[in-house]
C-alpha cells in the first residue's frame, strides 16, 4: 500500500478473525492475490481481505495509490 495515508485494510486470520493492517509511512504491504498464488505454485498464499471505510471525520483526507504489475511470458 505505497502512498496510503489511512487505515482500512483488514486480512482474515487462520482463525477467521479480521486483523487490521496498520501500515506506517515506511512500510510496504503486499497483498497476495489469486494470480500471484498461481504464479508461485502456491508458495505465496492468497489472502482473504476487505477494506473498511474510515470514520466519517477522516473521510476525504486519505490518499491511496494502487500499483498494478503485469508479467508477460516470453514467446
Amino acid at each position: 500500500m505505497i502512498g496510503a495515508s489511512a487505515d482500512g485494510l483488514e486480512v482474515m486470520t487462520k482463525d477467521g478473525e479480521w486483523f487490521p493492517i496498520k501500515a506506517k509511512g515506511e512500510d510496504i504491504v503486499i497483498n497476495v492475490g489469486d494470480m500471484l498464488q498461481r504464479l508461485t505454485n502456491n508458495k505465496l498464499k492468497s489472502t482473504t481481505h476487505r477494506v473498511v471505510n474510515p470514520p466519517r471525520e477522516k473521510m476525504g483526507t486519505s490518499v491511496f495509490l494502487f500499483l498494478s504489475f503485469y508479467i508477460q511470458n516470453p514467446p
